[in-house]
């Protein structure tokens, strides 16, 4: 029997289904995820900053990243956030954990361009950097045409 992707089977009763507890871990903390996909019949997985605005994560990585426009052609991808809240110290190594919130989002990429990617650039730099992308310089097309968006 396959086992399903999407059910949790240890600690059933620490496991949240609910948005807004979803959205709690990836608003925490300071929004690293890992994306995964498969490319090319290997699995890939990088680290990546992300942002979120709403019902969207927004990503950015180099045009010339060949996994990353595998993904932007519309590949499914996963992206996993993990957030330790603190250090369990047990009286064995085998008792000893970490407590943890964590959040798997699968989906596809969609690629943004134009005035949407230059918005989306800003809003992940809101979200990781706040308030910095109103003490710089706006985006310039050079910057963009060297970005992807996500």
């Amino acid at each position: 029997m396959t086992p399903r992707l999407d059910q949790i089977n240890r600690h059933r009763e620490r496991a949240r289904r609910e948005r807004a507890d979803l959205d709690a871990v990836l608003d925490a903390g300071h929004h690293v995820g890992t994306l995964s996909t498969v490319a090319d019949g290997r699995p890939w997985v990088v680290p990546m900053l992300y942002g979120r605005a709403g019902d969207r994560i927004l990503m950015h990585g180099s045009v010339g990243a060949g996994a990353l426009r595998h993904v932007a052609a519309g590949a499914p991808a996963a992206l996993c956030v993990v957030h330790i809240d603190g250090w369990v110290y047990g009286s064995t190594l085998f008792d000893s954990s970490a407590n943890y919130r964590s959040a798997v989002v699968h989906g596809r990429l969609a690629a943004l361009t134009g005035d949407e990617a230059a918005e989306a650039l800003t809003q992940i730099a809101e979200c990781l950097t706040p308030g910095r992308p109103a003490e710089v310089p706006p985006h310039t097309k050079k910057q963009l045409a060297a970005t992807v968006v996500w």
